[in-house]
């Protein structure tokens, strides 16, 4: 058995080799701007544009360039549209995107059939096959693009992509793997929040940090990571009451999906506030935290721009490690 030390040791290493801090791209670039009381509000937007050119450079040195398999379930805008933005990353960097988009009423046997047939390397299949899957490419790393209709059993579809081409960290051994410090590559959502901080010096040793919500995309392998770091971490859920739970905390991280969950009385001045929550509230992206708890902040990555294009980068980044290491 690996002790816990082991396990913090191992993910810090893992983190420090993945997402290292990015010292050539800050020199003479912002990536945020000051708000109101000097407020550092992220532009992950630009961020996201660095990393893009970056990794089509590395994507031109492949002979076979990588292959993303997006599969999409039912025909709901708001996931369409993540889809299309992932698509079009793709695309700029030089990696073929496939994108499988089966009916709402798919069943989980279905879905399960459609990510093990995109789960073979197109060198060597029938022409066939070929046609059917899309581009010619080298390695592939696969995607359930997240929510799914409540019919479908989620764990086992997820668990269905194998390490190999599970670009987004969700499997369960992906997430094992990951919590020992094993894994080359780290859930896109964690990289995304720690190049951040690496960015801009946020210390996670011995503050505080509040977790709002548990779910498998964001909550559970953001604590993981955070207690690795040595960070003291409360997880809160969207039904607990905030209005005085929050006013201790250094650091906010809020992945809820409820819009405007966050209200400025319940911060503190001088907190780092995370949204990773997004929403569509009357046809607008919307995140957990209200904007006007930007003021109070030394740091705020908003919704939209925020840590959801920074994510998308390094989902790519994620694909095209997992590809060099085949």
């Amino acid at each position: 058995m690996i002790s816990s030390l082991s396990f913090t040791i191992g993910l810090r290493i893992l983190m420090r080799m993945l997402y290292p801090h990015r010292t050539a791209l800050c020199k003479g670039q912002s990536y945020g701007v000051r708000g109101n009381l000097d407020t550092m509000i992220i532009n992950g937007k630009k961020m996201a544009e660095g990393i893009k050119a970056e990794l089509a450079r590395e994507v031109a040195l492949f002979e076979e360039p990588p292959v993303l398999g997006i599969v999409q379930v039912g025909d709901d805008p708001v996931v369409s549209r993540y889809v299309g933005v992932k698509k079009r990353f793709g695309e700029a960097i030089g990696v073929g995107v496939i994108h499988e988009q089966l009916s709402a009423s798919a069943s989980t046997e279905e879905v399960v059939a459609t990510i093990e047939r995109l789960s073979f390397s197109a060198q060597g299949e029938p022409r066939k096959v070929l046609d059917e899957l899309g581009p010619r490419g080298g390695h592939r790393g696969l995607i359930v693009q997240l929510p799914l209709p409540p019919t479908l059993d989620a764990n086992t579809i997820l668990d269905s992509i194998s390490l190999e081409h599970d670009v987004d960290v969700l499997s369960e051994s992906a997430c094992d793997n990951f919590a020992d410090g094993t894994s080359i590559v780290a859930p896109p959502v964690v990289a995304a929040i720690a190049e951040i901080f690496n960015l801009h010096h946020v210390e996670l040793q011995g503050r505080r940090v509040a977790v709002i919500g548990y779910g498998r995309l964001v909550g559970k392998p953001v604590s993981v990571w955070l207690r690795h770091e040595g960070a003291l971490v409360d997880i809160f859920t969207k039904t607990d009451d905030l209005t005085d739970a929050l006013h201790d905390q250094d650091i906010i991280i809020s992945g809820t999906g409820v819009p405007g969950l966050i209200a400025p009385n319940m911060v503190r001045e001088g907190v780092v506030l995370v949204d990773v929550g997004t929403s569509d509230a009357e046809g607008k992206l919307k995140g957990d935290i209200d904007a006007t708890c930007a003021p109070k902040a030394t740091l705020y990555t908003p919704v939209p721009g925020g840590v959801g294009p920074l994510t998308v980068a390094m989902l790519f980044k994620n694909l095209i490690t997992l590809a060099t290491k085949q």
